[in-house]
């Protein structure tokens, strides 16, 4: 029996929610303990904190071999059909795989440590720290390869648990061991914390892994994959790879000031991609029995986009001076025009995410392997151009240029699979508030004393300015999808209950109207 849209899209919302409680929860916390470390990290040591973790992501990407586009694609199709023992067993094949080609991607930094310090850290001095590099690269690496197996089996609830305690014990683990040990210490703290997450993460995995008899046909998996093992390859070389690219061709320094900017915009991005990642199994569960939805639930996701993420890029690219003051001090305020270049350009990627998305699901796996390729080109080739030529501002708005790109791309191969709609309305709805939100912004960040007091009333305002902009603009399904992902005691009692009317009177005038008037004819 197929659910119905809303069912679906309550149900997307519900499994979002627990993914951006999770991670609004921890924000403070990591914020706070990530902004003390790089009070405490030299310049030329900072630089590498980027290094190692561009390391792991491609001791990731080696490793992938694409499993994770292909869990997400199969594995909820075969539990929804009810296919158990053909789920299990691509899991479990797909883990081993994946495991054992980290532990050979990643002995070969091991090699020769000298030449790993030399040529990857940028210093022969740090050759003693190259075995705590090589276990914060496997774990980290196998870490984000069984994530994808969670995904997969939808148990979101059980990643936003996971996220909860690596942001809570990862940042003042890497505090303390940093002021005892120092970069070693930094590295031995950000190898425990996803080694503990490997071994939670398997133990959930095991229950599906457990029920099926032997395991996958190897050779037509890897054949079935290919395709997107490249994609995981040029994945790779336009994200993490940049901080690769801005080491080699400039300072340390300047590859400090882009990290410190980059960190920041990563909050704002994971914020956004919980919700792609939840999006994209449920797009894989409904495909093959609702094609004709296809457009509609892309219109959805687009209207949503649009009306809840925009506004908070908005916000942080007008506040990014300040933002970055309050978060890595003074030092680094240099960091305020990349964070808002970067602001911009993560909205982008997002709606890029949107666009692979579908096309992972529904088109030929040539056509995201099509997408990478043009994406991995682009950004490393203006990247390199612009880097030299501009710095570490010339990198962001190179991400920028990519992705505005890769918007018109996306669409045109999505195009060929189906119908493209977008919630058009939402659209001019949101620049319209995005705009009000953008001044209220920029007059407290121009007029305010300190960048604390900035951020905070810069935050109430401009969202009290982009509330007030979305009157009458907003329907009762939105407010029902927003309430909807709360807590069942939390959305049933009385205090939610009078928010909810609060918001319905204020944001939907014509809705209070058509109550009067339903009231006046009963009488």
């Amino acid at each position: 029996m197929a659910v119905s849209d809303a069912a679906a899209s309550t149900r997307a919302v519900k499994d979002t929610a627990k993914l951006f409680s999770a991670r609004m929860a921890t924000a403070a916390f990591s914020v706070f303990f990530t902004g003390w470390l790089l009070r405490l990290i030299p310049t030329e040591e900072l630089a590498v904190w980027p290094i190692a973790v561009a390391l792991a992501a491609a001791v990731e990407a080696l490793a992938s071999l694409g499993m994770g586009d292909t869990f997400v694609r199969r594995i909820p199709r075969y539990l929804a059909e009810g296919k158990r023992d053909d789920a299990g067993a691509l899991l479990r094949t797909g883990v081993l795989l994946n495991v054992a080609a980290c532990a050979v991607a990643t002995a070969l930094l091991t090699i020769n440590p000298r030449w790993t310090a030399q040529h990857l850290i940028g210093d022969a001095s740090h050759t003693a720290i190259v075995s705590s590099l090589a276990a914060m690269v496997f774990l980290a690496a196998v870490d984000k390869r069984l994530h994808w197996g969670l995904t997969a089996t939808q148990q979101f609830g059980r990643i936003a648990v996971l996220d909860l305690f690596s942001r809570v014990a990862r940042m003042p683990l890497a505090v303390a061991l940093y002021v005892h040990y120092g970069l070693s210490g930094l590295l031995v703290a950000f190898a425990i914390v996803p080694g503990a997450s490997c071994v939670v993460t398997l133990v959930l995995l095991w229950p599906y892994m457990r029920r099926c008899h032997g395991f996958a046909p190897v050779g037509g998996l890897l054949r079935f994959s290919a395709a997107y093992y490249g994609v995981s390859i040029l994945g790779f070389m336009r994200g993490r790879a940049q901080y690769l690219v801005i080491g080699i061709l400039s300072s340390p320094e300047v590859l400090s000031l882009y990290f410190v900017a980059s960190k920041v915009s990563d909050y704002l991005r994971e914020l956004g991609g919980f919700g792609i990642g939840v999006v994209t199994p449920k797009l894989a569960e409904r495909g093959g029995t609702s094609p004709e939805e296809r457009p509609r639930i892309l219109q959805q996701c687009s209207r949503y986009l649009l009306l809840i993420m925009l506004p908070m890029h908005v916000a942080v690219a007008v506040l990014a001076v300040p933002i970055v003051r309050v978060y890595a001090g003074a030092d680094y305020a240099g960091a305020g025009a990349i964070l808002s270049v970067l602001a911009a350009y993560t909205w982008l990627q997002l709606a890029y995410d949107l666009h692979r998305a579908h096309i992972q699901v529904y088109a030929p796996p040539v056509h995201l392997l099509m997408l990478q390729a043009i994406s991995a080109g682009v950004d490393l080739l203006t990247m390199a151009t612009l880097v030299v030529l501009l710095g570490a501002l010339g990198a962001a708005v190179a991400k920028l240029i990519t992705y505005a790109l890769l918007n018109v791309v996306a669409g045109a191969l999505l195009a060929r699979t189906m119908p493209l709609r977008y919630d058009l309305q939402a659209l001019r709805s949101a620049l319209f508030a995005g705009a009000l939100l953008a001044l209220a912004c920029y007059g407290v960040a121009a007029l305010a004393p300190r960048a604390s007091i900035a951020v905070l009333t810069g935050s109430i305002l401009g969202t009290a300015a982009y509330t007030a902009a979305l009157r009458g603009r907003v329907s009762v399904r939105d407010l029902d999808l927003l309430f909807g992902a709360l807590p069942g005691r939390v959305r049933d009692g009385r205090p939610v209950t009078l928010l909810k009317s609060m918001a319905s009177r204020w944001l939907m005038p014509e809705a209070k109207v058509a109550t009067a008037t339903a009231g006046d004819g009963a009488t």
